[in-house]
Order: structure tokens, then sequence, then C-alpha cells
């Protein structure tokens, strides 16, 4: 396992295993390998048969061992984005949602309605 691709497929294989959906798996797989390598989901596409460093494997391994505990990828990666803007976050930080999202902006179109309104 030393190419981009051999790593997101394996990561994808134990992701998999613990019952995670195949589409959240993929998602998953990505981030830990964008985590451990610093490269985007393009970038990873543009390298996928080239060579990981040993660093960025050990990273990687570390990443799956802390989801195969049942550690929320959020907390395994210490950070999560929200409304465009990245938190850094630790057990004991609750981890932003999408839902929340959807109702943050929600609040902000009233608010927004409101002040046009008076």
């Amino acid at each position: 396992m030393n190419s981009f691709a051999q790593l997101k497929d394996s990561i994808f294989v134990e992701l998999t295993k613990l019952g995670i959906q195949p589409g959240e798996a993929k998602r998953e797989a990505e981030m830990i390998i964008s985590h451990a390598t610093g490269c985007d989901t393009v970038a990873q596409i543009l390298r996928h048969d080239q060579p990981l460093s040993a660093g960025a494997l050990k990273a990687a391994h570390q990443l799956v061992e802390l989801r195969k505990l049942r550690v929320p990828l959020q907390y395994a990666l210490k950070e999560a984005w929200f409304m465009g803007l990245r938190f850094v976050i630790e057990p004991g930080v609750f981890i932003p949602r999408c839902d929340t999202e959807a109702l943050v902006q929600a609040v902000i179109s009233i608010v927004q309605n409101k002040k046009q309104g008076s």
C-alpha cells in the first residue's frame, strides 16, 4: 500500500468493515488522506499512482486506528468545518453538523428579512 489509490482502497475497505456506508467511507478515506498528506481530493486523483512517504502512511494508519475505536472522524482529525470555516475541536466540544448549518442559514435569512422590513 504505497500509492494514493492503494491507500484510499485500503482505508475504504477498513471503514466499510466497520459498517460505515460506502459513500461515507469514500468521503472519510479522502479526508484521512488529505489530512495525512496535505493533498485535497483533486490532487489525490491526479497523483493516484504516486508513492506516499512513510510519514504520510503512518499518519493515515493512525487515523484509521482511531476510527476503528469509533472515535468520530472530526475528533481524530482535530478539526471540523462549519459555515465555510475550519474549527479546531477536541473531545468535549460538540461536532458541528450539516443540519445545524441549515438551521443557521434559515435564522440568518429570517433576521435579514426582518431588518429589511423595519
